[in-house]
């Protein structure tokens, strides 16, 4: 492929020869044509490369990038330092995406020369085939009038107009290196980090209200399906995002919006406990002094 691409499409993939047939299938499909897909497989023992390799074979503007088994994070860091295109997306490997997401988000970010656009998105349940439609993926109550938008303008609900994944975002690359963003090399909630900081440091966040991401759901390959592993990810990580902000001089200014995200990210981790000692920990550091740590106590 001799073309510059104009977006680099990053997708991690580990074991996933289920579902990365689906996934590439869906981002070959995609409308704006300029693209690069570049899979960083993270060490998988299954077909995972294999499958990647007979896709590499149609279509030129895959490339396979190999590891170790790093998880996500570092793979998707890899991704950003291989990438070509001015634009870059996180896409999960065992997600699928409707034809015009590339277009649709491209034209918003463009737009009005953003840093960031955010897209909703819809999950996919694989036990049952059916889609669900929650609130949260882009949360129009939150959502200001005026787009773009930033934390300077909705500073107490920057955090709460969508969540902490990478996936439903479109980022300017030049912004991403810009700001020395990258992704946490830890095993779970690993874009955390990325997408909060991105968010507070982002001077125009363009947005769609179209659904172009299929998430999937009760799969048991995903990450979060063994929480209880490390129950206690999720909170070490928003400690870190605290103290970054604080080091940015922009907490008094968002610290409505994180305290509200981090009560939400906490409940939600007790919810999705699959094991009574992972939830035993993690309940008894919230009650003893991690709500406090995380500015919820007493509000």
């Amino acid at each position: 492929m001799n073309k510059k691409p104009e977006v680099s499409v990053v997708v991690p993939a580990y074991n996933v020869e289920e579902y990365i047939g689906q996934c590439l299938k869906s981002i070959l499909k995609q409308t704006f044509e300029n693209i690069e897909i570049l899979c960083i497989d993270d060490g998988s023992r299954d077909r995972t490369v294999d499958i990647i390799r007979e896709y590499m074979a149609k279509d030129g503007r895959i490339r396979l990038l190999e590891q170790e088994h790093q998880y996500a994070g570092a793979a998707r860091n890899a991704g950003i330092d291989a990438s070509r295109g001015a634009y870059l997306l996180f896409w999960d490997a065992d997600d699928f995406f409707e034809e015009t997401a590339v277009e649709e988000m491209y034209r918003e970010i463009r737009k009005e020369d953003s840093d960031i656009c955010i897209c909703n998105a819809r999950q996919y349940d694989t036990r049952t085939g059916t889609y669900k439609m929650p609130k949260y993926y882009l949360n129009k109550k939150y959502l200001p009038s005026q787009i773009p938008f930033s934390a300077e303008t909705v500073p107490e609900y920057i955090f709460n107009i969508t969540t902490n994944v990478a996936w439903n975002k479109m980022y300017k690359k030049e912004f991403v290196e810009r700001e020395g963003l990258r992704f946490e090399t830890v095993q779970r909630a690993n874009d955390q980090f990325f997408v909060m900081l991105s968010l507070a440091k982002a001077k125009k966040i363009a947005a769609t209200d179209e659904m172009l991401i299929n998430y999937r759901i009760n799969n048991s390959q995903s990450l979060t399906g063994g929480f209880s592993i490390s129950p206690l990810s999720s909170f070490e990580t928003l400690m870190r995002i605290q103290e970054a902000l604080k080091e940015l001089k922009v907490w008094r200014k968002v610290e409505q919006s994180f305290v509200n995200k981090a009560l939400n990210g906490m409940l939600y981790s007790l919810k999705i406990q699959t094991r009574i000692h992972g939830f035993i920990t993690l309940y008894n550091k919230m009650k003893t002094e991690g709500f406090a740590q995380l500015g919820i106590t007493g509000r």
